[in-house]
């Protein structure tokens, strides 16, 4: 404890000398395996070095219901404990409402001087939740929350026949869970898998989805299609068993059609994957999980999702012999209808994203992006409507909170910094698919000179360049763009997901292991905040 408590006062130092950017909140909820309600507290920030810091500042025993009221209580508290209240920024949490609720009373509380609209600008949604929504849609329906609902009355009332035929309902996804669970449910089932690997030569388990994973179904399917072979194997060995109890249920058996359905279903799935992975980093140098990445990978998966659908449209599979296979076109009708289900969910983020100014103004304050982005991917006559209300709301952002602000530049601001000195140089890398999509191959163009007072329109007029840092550049450009640098580093600072807290509860709950369910919610806090210190440090 006494550590813990050197290693909070360091870091309440830290963040009133060190921060140069607002500080950014992330929360969630979490059940330790004790039994206590506890609220995971991660701050964003750009340090002295422009780099995105993640920190844990608490992961404090809430106690009562779970309302917005009751959390904010909690939340405020933390907050003036670590002293920042007169910096802090933005908030990055799920989409429950009881979030909307709490994060409306912090900054009512601690920043007066905003408006209800101001405050609300505040409250952003967690990327990776929304991706998480999205490929739920897709797979289990509009409303996958009452599948879930279901499942679960089912689990827990251990009626296995009911959750077996509940999942059955959900198509070739659903008929996959069950063999992965009817596979690892008994020790003589694991075993005969296990000599079918050793006679086959390969070493791969089957994974098993989980509802609280983001991916996991995915994840599930492409581990099938690699061991395709080795599933029909041990179906067929499982047919052989006396006992109909000890047989994979017939209806469970997959067809040819079903595994055709489960290769389209992963590859309909597989970017939802990728921009999850890609995403949920720490964005030290502002890419890879800062905020200006919510609107390509957006717009990257709607692309993918109407692509995927016009091809579904205008592919009608039919059999060898000529004649339409009834139950081929029922499952691509469902597929059909899934893609509707997931695009529905995207765009209805998509438009919550409106809300907020600062998700265009990220964009925008990436020197290697910028208006081109919209430019090149909002070409119809809505979504021209879109760009310029767009480009309205960001230039009114800049006028009202930065235009006139005091800008803080710090001693020795200068393009010749010595922290500048290994970032400044443009390193060549390998795009993947989310940049080649932003940024096509003619996407980058001479700038012209121009002579502009007014710092933003000065910036806007020029041209955007590869800029591996975008926090480097801001750096060295900040004597230049005094106030807008200031609204730079307050946005590309902001989290994409609130990735963080699930890690901190993921490390959490090794801590608290059967022989130490006595631990006090204190020493828990203690001990998970100096882990994640330790962690950190060790990574650097």
């Amino acid at each position: 404890m006494d550590t813990y408590r050197i290693r909070k006062d360091k870091l309440i130092q830290e963040l009133s000398s060190d921060s140069v950017s607002l500080v950014h909140v992330s929360f969630d909820l979490w059940t330790s395996p004790n039994s206590y309600a506890m609220m995971a507290v991660v701050i964003h920030y750009v340090d002295v070095e422009f780099k995105n810091r993640t920190r844990l500042i608490a992961l404090r025993r809430l106690r009562g219901y779970h309302t917005g009221e009751n959390m904010s209580v909690l939340l405020i508290e933390v907050i003036k404990e670590y002293g920042f209240q007169d910096r802090l920024g933005y908030f990055v949490t799920d989409n429950a409402g009881s979030n909307d609720v709490c994060i409306d009373l912090v900054l009512e509380a601690l920043q007066p001087n905003l408006s209800a609209v101001q405050r609300s600008h505040r409250r952003l949604r967690c990327w990776g939740h929304i991706m998480n929504l999205a490929a739920n849609a897709f797979l289990w329906g509009k409303e996958p929350e009452s599948f879930e609902e279901e499942i679960l009355i089912h689990s827990t009332l251990q009626r296995e026949q009911q959750e077996i035929e509940s999942w059955r309902k959900k198509g070739p996804v659903g008929k996959l869970h069950n063999i992965v669970v009817f596979t690892k449910r008994s020790p003589q089932r694991r075993e005969t898998w296990q000599a079918i690997k050793a006679g086959q030569g390969f070493n791969k388990e089957l994974l098993r989805d989980n509802a609280t994973r983001w991916n996991s179904a995915y994840m599930m399917i492409k581990r099938a299609l690699e061991v395709k072979d080795q599933i029909i194997m041990f179906i067929a060995i499982s047919e052989n068993e006396r006992e109909a109890s000890k047989r994979i249920d017939g209806a469970d058996v997959l067809t040819r059609e079903d595994w055709r359905i489960l290769s389209d279903v992963g590859q309909i799935l597989q970017p939802f994957y990728d921009q999850t992975k890609r995403l949920q980093s720490r964005a030290v140098h502002g890419h890879h999980g800062s905020l200006w990445e919510a609107f390509p990978s957006m717009e990257y998966l709607l692309r993918h999702i109407l692509t995927a659908k016009e091809d579904y449209e205008h592919d009608d599979p039919v059999t060898p012999n000529g004649e339409d296979d009834d139950n081929t076109a029922r499952a691509r009708l469902h597929i059909k209808t899934s893609l509707d289900n997931c695009h529905g969910k995207l765009d209805r983020y998509y438009q919550l994203m409106d809300l907020s100014p600062a998700y265009a103004a990220a964009v925008v304050l990436h020197p290697g992006i910028g208006w081109p982005f919209f430019d090149t991917h909002w070409k119809s006559p809505m979504q021209r409507q879109w760009l310029s209300d767009a480009k309205k709301a960001v230039k009114k952002f800049w006028e009202t909170s930065y235009k006139n602000r005091e800008a803080d530049l710090q001693p020795g601001d200068s393009a010749e910094h010595p922290l500048l000195a290994e970032t400044r140089v443009t390193r060549p890398h390998d795009r993947d698919a989310l940049e080649e999509f932003m940024c096509p191959p003619d996407f980058y163009r001479p700038t012209p000179t121009r002579v502009n007072k007014d710092e933003y329109s000065a910036y806007i007029q020029q041209e955007p360049a590869p800029t591996p840092n975008p926090l480097a550049w801001w750096r060295e450009n900040r004597t230049r763009y005094p106030h807008l640098s200031r609204m730079a580093l307050d946005l590309l600072s902001i989290p994409l997901m609130s990735a963080e807290c699930e890690r901190v509860f993921s490390s959490a709950k090794t801590l608290v292991t059967e022989r130490r369910h006595r631990m006090k919610a204190d020493i828990i806090e203690a001990c998970t905040i100096l882990r994640h210190y330790y962690k950190e440090k060790a990574e650097e």
